[in-house]
């Protein structure tokens, strides 16, 4: 991620950048950095429940991510889920029972990776709904860069 706010420094302050830096307020740099900070809890219980389950298992459940971004949607930006989002959300939720319960017969271990991926999938839609959010008030490289 240091690379990437070097590489990306140019662009956001610039001449341009610099204008629309002094325009954002400490409430949307607040939220830029909890962001970025539930976009590094997300990497960080993702990476760590490869530890302790299978690569199969925890990729299927921090996609999970969706039905995360999908119930915040409904609570905190009043959008409506169609009847096809309710039934993506059982088959997801239904598979991932079945890989939990798979898991658990494992042991106890490969059910704390499982876990921890699922959680990853919690962290990452809290970072795509704050973004959601910001993203309507910043343009890319100043959001960019400061998540």
């Amino acid at each position: 991620m240091s690379f990437t706010v070097l590489l990306l420094a140019p662009l956001a302050l610039n001449a341009a950048g610099r204008a629309e830096f002094t325009k954002i307020s400490r409430k949307d740099i607040f939220l830029a950095v909890v962001s970025g900070a539930f976009l590094a809890l997300h990497f960080t219980v993702w990476i760590s429940s490869l530890n302790y389950t299978s690569v199969a298992s925890s990729t299927v459940l921090v996609t999970l991510q969706p039905l995360f971004v999908v119930t915040g949607g409904l609570f905190f930006f009043k959008e409506k889920i169609s009847r096809k989002s309710f039934a993506g959300i059982a088959l997801a939720l239904t598979g991932s029972v079945l890989i939990g319960i798979n898991d658990f017969r494992i042991g106890g271990v490969a059910l704390f990776g499982d876990l921890l991926a699922f959680s990853g999938a919690f962290f990452v839609a809290v970072y795509f709904l704050i973004g959601r959010s910001l993203r309507s008030r910043l343009s890319l490289f100043p959001y960019v860069f400061l998540v």
